[in-house]
């Protein structure tokens, strides 16, 4: 209307005609993010209820795309035809014909912006993620609105909390303050027990099948590609869940972890905010012993970063704590042997580790980091720098993949038990525990 009435002057219509072509480009955004939503929306309903992905890839590892891709498409279409409105002169009719339609126009932005608040938040909340510990498990699970979730197993009811830690108390309804984040504590290894009207269960008393992965950096697809290809009955993830520790980000992965429990050492990019530490509730050192499996997992990157006294304190936990099991594995994110780049601090952590792993008769140890993959057998003890699973989206986003430079076979700690190493960039390592021998293989789940 402003640009009709300032038709003749020049000056005005013009810097009208910009404020106009910028309002449509807000209201094509708007109706980007609505369609996103919307879409996410019905996804996740259709995961939640079959659990499926059926919109695949789109979805989880490619979801910055589908916004990009309409974006710039409805970007350019309306950038073209307020172009040629302008080229022709044709202002005042353009305008003049969706005059009446203003109070529809407001009112569909309106709508969006409240699809945008109500709808968008649901998308979000995942769980329950079953996390072993010594003494039970640690059920936890997110809703985006703070609320009171009570878990039922057994006869009796839990109710969730901000830390699993304040719920111990079985057979008890404690009432206990609203949060988002919700942890209760299970003193079982195996069980049963419904949330929000369905079923889950857990078992860890017969552990053989282990997959371990590392450096997602916040893309689950394969988790799940590879959880339905592979009955395991733990996963183990050697760190970098995600790419910069945010909350957002657990969003968008945790949700594959549903399936199975898992156990995470924490890596240099899930630390970088304390997020990880309300996800997962782990922080420090920490060990798992399962029947007859034992878990050390290592945090080698507290603050974000390696230090050696990190590498000390990790060494004496291990020292601190031995185990008797017939199964003993470490778990962290910061390489030993690896195919990547030497790391000055890399001979400091074999020193400290190498007389634990021959004098105790560790199984194996898993890293990550370095996004390749090698394996290693020194003595008894196999060792695997574990690869990645999120090269896709974390090459499209940063340019680049975290390679570590180019080995250099001639200085490099550990080449006297080299096995094998594999370029592919999405592998599991799945390990099949037996009675005599134990199995390594490594899957490529591109292919």
């Amino acid at each position: 209307n402003l640009i009709v009435k300032n038709e003749n002057n020049t000056n005005n219509k013009y810097w009208l005609l910009f404020i106009a072509i910028s309002l449509i480009f807000i209201n094509q955004v708007l109706i980007i993010f609505t369609f996103v939503a919307i879409l996410y929306f019905i996804a996740w309903m259709i995961m939640s209820f079959t659990h499926t992905n059926l919109l695949g890839v789109w979805v989880s590892g490619n979801y910055n795309l589908l916004i990009l891709i309409p974006f710039v498409v409805l970007f350019c279409a309306a950038i073209y035809v307020e172009a040629k409105i302008l080229c022709r002169g044709k202002c005042s009719e353009f305008l003049q014909k969706f005059k009446t339609l203003k109070f529809w126009l407001c009112s569909l932005i309106l709508l969006q912006v409240l699809c945008l608040a109500l709808v968008t938040p649901w998308s979000y909340s995942w769980g329950p993620v079953i996390m072993p510990h010594s003494d039970g498990v640690n059920v936890v699970w997110y809703t985006v609105f703070p609320s009171q979730t009570v878990i039922k197993y057994g006869g009796f009811y839990y109710v969730s909390d901000q830390f699993a830690k304040n719920t111990k108390k079985v057979g008890e309804l404690t009432k206990t303050s609203k949060s988002s984040i919700h942890g209760v504590h299970l003193p079982f290894t195996q069980a049963q027990f419904q949330l929000n009207s369905r079923t889950y269960s857990y078992n860890l008393d017969n552990i053989s099948k282990i997959a371990v992965i590392t450096d997602l950096h916040d893309q689950g697809y394969y988790v799940q590609k590879l959880l339905k290809n592979h009955d395991v009955d733990l996963l183990l993830i050697a760190g970098d869940v995600t790419n910069f520790g945010l909350l957002y980000e657990y969003q968008m992965t945790m949700p594959y972890f549903q399936q199975k429990p898992i156990i995470v050492a924490p890596g240099n990019h899930d630390q970088k905010t304390d997020d990880f530490k309300l996800v997962l509730q782990q922080n420090a050192n920490s060990l798992v012993t399962l029947n007859n499996i034992s878990v050390y997992i290592l945090n080698t990157y507290q603050y974000g970063k390696i230090t050696q006294q990190q590498f000390e304190d990790a060494a004496q936990f291990i020292k601190n704590n031995p185990v008797q099991s017939k199964h003993k594995m470490i778990i962290n994110h910061s390489p030993i042997y690896s195919q990547g780049a030497p790391y000055k601090d890399n001979d400091f952590f074999c020193a400290l580790l190498e007389p634990i792993w021959d004098e105790q008769n560790f199984t194996a140890v898993f890293s990550g980091h370095t996004h390749s993959f090698g394996a290693y057998n020194r003595k008894n003890t196999m060792l695997f720098d574990s690869g990645m699973m999120g090269t896709m989206m974390y090459t499209l986003q940063f340019g680049w993949m975290e390679a570590h430079g180019i080995q250099d076979w001639d200085t490099r700690r550990g080449k006297q038990w080299f096995l094998d190493a594999y370029s592919g960039k999405n592998v599991a390592n799945v390990i099949h525990l037996g009675e005599r021998e134990n199995t390594y293989k490594i899957y490529d789940l591109d292919s």
